[in-house]
């Protein structure tokens, strides 16, 4: 089933999260997440099953909440690594416990080959209990 793109996620409050992606098409992709409007990271990445990174070669993005917070993820892709990006069709989302994954498609094959994002988000409370 197809997600409207840019996807929303919600992190509950006292909540550590990390986000990591994997490029799993030969396209281009492009990852964004944001919050409030602010860019907090970008991934870049192509090829079958490559780490996505940063500009500065970073692979995750972390954070931290103390209130409940929402993230903007935007999923895109392109031909050529500086652009045009088109925006991919995210087909996949699934939670499992602490663990959200989201998988896009950068052609209409709807075999998800575009990218997969991972987010974990973890209470604090958890966390510090050793949970």
């Amino acid at each position: 089933m197809s997600q409207s793109n840019p996807l929303n996620v919600k992190i509950a409050a006292d909540s550590n999260y990390q986000l990591s992606c994997v490029a799993t098409g030969n396209t281009n992709q492009r990852v964004t997440i944001s919050q409030n409007g602010k860019t907090l990271a970008a991934f870049y990445g192509s090829g079958e099953g490559n780490q996505m990174k940063q500009t500065d070669g970073s692979t995750t993005c972390s954070g931290a909440t103390r209130q409940a917070t929402q993230l903007t993820l935007l999923f895109q892709h392109s031909d050529g690594p500086n652009g045009p990006f088109q925006n991919s069709t995210i087909n996949v989302d699934s939670t499992a416990g602490i663990v959200t994954t989201v998988g896009t498609e950068d052609s209409n094959t709807n075999r998800t080959d575009g990218t997969l994002l991972t987010l974990v988000v973890t209470s604090v409370a958890a966390v510090a209990a050793g949970h």
